[in-house]
């Protein structure tokens, strides 16, 4: 097929498609995109209960995200059972931004005490 840079010429191949009379009028266009779109919103609709409902349909990173959002927005605070039969009142807010430094921390000063153990005098070592 020839091609004009990136776009495919189609004008050369399907004349009898593209070159109507009624294909350029504004309601032929509009009523060409309502229909696509309307076909879309059925074939969604048809397939929803296969592919929405279904928990083990939701991908894993998808299910993480949900999680920490529902967290988030959840306007009550329970009070949980820790270890050692005590019970924590921290705020789920709280919670994430402890661990999130702690985390943060523990994977800089891994990531950094690796590279230090491949050159242990430094950048200006070498």
């Amino acid at each position: 097929m020839p091609r004009d840079g990136q776009r495919v010429r189609t004008d050369r191949f399907f004349p009898e498609y593209f070159n109507q009379k009624y294909a350029g009028q504004f309601s032929y266009q509009i009523l060409v995109a309502l229909s696509t779109n309307l076909v879309g919103y059925g074939l969604a609709g048809i397939v929803r209960r296969f592919l929405v409902y279904p928990a083990y349909c939701v991908w894993p990173a998808s299910l993480v995200t949900i999680a920490l959002n529902a967290a988030f927005h959840t306007e009550r605070n329970v009070e949980v059972d820790g270890p050692f039969r005590s019970t924590w009142r921290m705020s789920r807010l709280k919670f994430f931004l402890i661990t999130f430094v702690a985390m943060f921390i523990y994977f800089w000063v891994r990531v950094s005490s690796r590279a230090l153990s491949i050159n242990p005098g430094g950048p200006r070592a070498c």
